[in-house]
Formats: structure tokens, C-alpha cells, sequence
């Protein structure tokens, strides 16, 4: 009867594994899926492979904050804007909402690789926008450079 027992702790904890390694790789996949390859304002140079995806992420401290980013990309050809998205920093704001005030987190720019060729995109944040000479200081932009083989 005591090795039935641990013959069973033993088979649940094995099953314990597989599943919680299968639902990690199914949330790798996923997360490459929807952004591929992810760029933070400290790669500003990105190789990636035509039909691949390239995702530009940046700091938003939250529209109640002021920040407001917008994206610049020339019509090439190489780049296709896909999506963007906003993820809140803290996991009890994903869940709950933002308390007022709050709400930082970060800001995804994803694009589709169509062609082989160069590109620069141009992220800007024109805080609280631009009304006031402060505003323009604390405004932002950041350039990547996007080498698509």
C-alpha cells in the first residue's frame, strides 16, 4: 500500500511537469506568433527575415499621464503595420483595471516583414501633446533602423 502511494504522487507530479511545460510552450508560440521578434528603445538595429514579424515595444506611463505614441513608417513596402497594443505594467492592473491615475505599462507597434530592403521607423510620444514648451521637453522619439533579408 506505502508504494501504490508514492507510485501515484510520483505519476502526478510527472504529469504535473508535462502539462505545466506544454502550456509554457504553447505561451512561447503564441507570444512569437503575435509578435516575433520584440525591439525595446535599447536595440535600436533590427535584422529579421521577410515574412517574419517584428514588434517595436516602448514605456507608456498611460494617456492620464500625458503620454501618446505614434508611429512613422515610409511606404515602402518592406514594413506593414499589423496591430498595437497596450500592456499594463502590474499584473493586478491587467486583471482589475488601472486605479485612476495609473496605468503604466507597455506600448507594442507590430509590424509584418513584406519585402527584402531597409527601413526606418520613428516612434514618437508627444506628451500631454505638445501644447507647452515643458511638453515638448518631455516629448520623445525613438528610430529604429530595420534591415529585412
Amino acid at each position: 500500500m506505502r508504494w501504490r502511494g508514492r507510485r501515484v504522487l510520483v505519476l502526478g507530479l510527472a504529469v504535473l511537469i508535462v502539462v505545466t511545460g506544454a502550456g509554457w510552450g504553447l505561451y512561447a508560440w503564441y507570444r512569437h506568433a503575435t509578435y516575433g521578434t520584440v525591439a525595446d528603445q535599447q536595440e535600436l538595429t533590427v535584422a529579421i527575415a521577410a515574412g517574419d514579424r517584428l514588434t517595436l515595444a516602448v514605456p507608456d506611463r498611460g494617456a492620464s499621464a500625458g503620454d501618446h505614441w505614434t508611429a512613422q513608417v515610409p511606404a515602402t513596402g518592406v514594413l506593414r503595420a499589423v496591430d498595437e497594443q497596450f500592456t499594463y505594467s502590474r499584473v493586478h492592473d491587467r486583471l482589475f483595471g488601472p486605479a485612476d491615475g495609473g496605468g503604466a505599462g507597455t506600448r507594442y507597434f507590430i509590424y509584418q516583414a513584406d519585402a527584402p530592403g531597409e527601413v526606418t521607423v520613428t516612434l514618437s510620444n508627444c506628451y500631454r501633446g505638445c501644447a507647452s514648451a515643458s511638453d515638448k521637453a518631455e516629448s520623445t522619439a525613438t528610430i529604429w533602423l530595420v534591415t529585412v533579408s
